[in-house]
């Protein structure tokens, strides 16, 4: 567990050695844009990514990780577009009015 945590922290500060998928550009759903970001967990790629404000004068985000896990990126990524736009759906402008939303820095 402690070294999932390490590996969390890492991916966000922009330190430590977890290995994430090759950057993909932004899909635009509704008024939201979506990053997938899996990571490299052991031998499997966990789900991943951010959901941002399509406007650009909106700086607001929201990073969520799932404990679903593949064995290849390019699966982790597609389920990563799935979950976020279910996120977006059940929640809409609510995500990124969570206080643990991150601004870029």
């Amino acid at each position: 567990m402690a070294s999932l945590l390490s590996k969390l922290a890492s991916m966000f500060s922009g330190s430590g050695s977890a290995k994430q998928a090759a950057a993909e550009p932004p899909v635009r759903f509704r008024d939201f844009d979506i990053i997938a970001a899996p990571f490299k967990d052991g031998n499997h790629w966990r789900l991943a990514g951010i959901i941002r404000s399509a406007d650009p004068d909106d700086t607001r985000e929201h990073h969520f990780i799932r404990s679903d896990v593949f064995s290849n990126a390019d699966d982790a990524k597609t389920f990563a577009i799935r979950k976020a736009q279910l996120i977006i759906e059940q929640n809409c402008e609510r995500i990124l009015d969570d206080p643990g939303v991150r601004a870029p820095l």
